[in-house]
């Protein structure tokens, strides 16, 4: 990276679209052209009054990002820009999480959690979380077509998004540690990433 062009502060969240990264960082939000290795800032946000970005997650031609401000969907462009689609502003924290999919977004503070569909983000819906708000926090997210799982402080939850059910999976059911910290899927598996190494746990 040019030196002129290098990132201070911390550096929050990483993610890939095409040829660009998306870094999500202390002093907003910035797109790295791995072709000619470029950095750019999206200047747009500090006419909105935003200075630090917590999250960023990509899918398809949507980019979503969170912090204090609440989440910006927005959509992008051939030239890697981004043009603004939905600004949802009244959410209780810091959106610190967000994950998408073509099907779903689900985005989060240190406790609260928030689903909503791509095609009508501003129809936020709240869950309803089965877990204590005060001692449990959000540490990593995943989703599919059919479940959203919750990697926790307190162990792993999974939700069927067709049944609205709740189910708890913690080291009684097999991980080695309730702490999850990362999630992957990969075909049929999700891939648990545990304060006390890692386990394959079989969906169906």
């Amino acid at each position: 990276i040019n030196p002129a062009e290098s990132l201070t502060g911390e550096i929050y969240h990483i993610t890939k679209s095409g040829n660009t990264l998306w870094l999500a960082a202390q002093y907003g939000l910035f797109a790295l052209d791995l072709h000619n290795i470029s950095l750019r800032p999206w200047a747009e946000l500090k006419s909105l009054g935003i200075t630090t970005v917590k999250s960023v997650a990509v899918s398809d031609k949507l980019l979503y990002c969170g912090g204090s401000f609440g989440i910006l969907q927005t959509e992008i462009l051939k030239d890697a820009s981004l043009k603004i689609l939905e600004f949802e502003q009244n959410l209780q924290g810091d959106v610190e999480q967000i994950f998408a999919t073509d099907d779903i977004v689900i985005f989060s503070d240190a406790s609260v959690l928030y689903m909503a569909r791509p095609s009508n983000f501003q129809s936020v819906l709240w869950t309803g979380v089965p877990w204590n708000r005060f001692d449990t926090v959000i540490l990593s997210m995943a989703a599919n077509a059919q479940y959203v799982w919750i990697g926790t402080n307190n162990g792993l939850w999974e939700y069927h998004q067709r049944m609205r059910q709740w189910r708890h999976i913690g080291e009684l059911q097999g991980l080695p540690n309730s702490i999850i910290q990362a999630l992957e899927i990969s075909a049929e598996f999700l891939y648990i990433g545990t304060e006390g190494g890692m386990t394959r746990y079989a969906f169906q």
